[in-house]
């Protein structure tokens, strides 16, 4: 597949890479959507501020959950109606139990146990 309408060249599995001013490298790509081929542009992240957003539940547990995000991906030449751009998300979620009243003790292993009796 040529580059076409980007300066840049094909990086060694077939992907476009732009050489951009402004140092970023996106990568043009065919990504099947709701059974179509769309063409999208994968933008680099730079500067991630991934905090964690701390829920309480009923049963009195607190969890910490925020979401990592592992690429993005523009659609080429398709905007929302207010004008914006269409981008595409991959995250993968991250949950921490902070404290919860139904946690139970570590049990003891049958090494521990025999450790103990001598």
């Amino acid at each position: 597949m040529p580059c076409i309408g980007i300066s840049g060249a094909q990086d060694d599995v077939g992907s476009c890479v732009s050489n951009r001013l402004d140092g970023m490298n996106e990568t043009k790509k065919k990504l099947p959507v709701f059974g179509f081929e769309v063409d999208v542009t994968e933008i680099p992240v730079v500067d991630p501020t991934e905090n964690f957003t701390q829920y309480k539940l009923e049963d009195g547990t607190i969890l910490k959950v925020k979401g990592v995000v592992t690429s993005v991906m523009r659609v080429d030449n398709q905007y929302l109606p207010d004008g914006n751009p269409v981008y595409i998300v991959y995250m993968s979620p991250v949950t921490s139990v902070i404290s919860s009243p139904l946690r139970k003790l570590p049990t003891a292993t049958a090494e521990g146990v025999a450790k103990k009796a001598n």
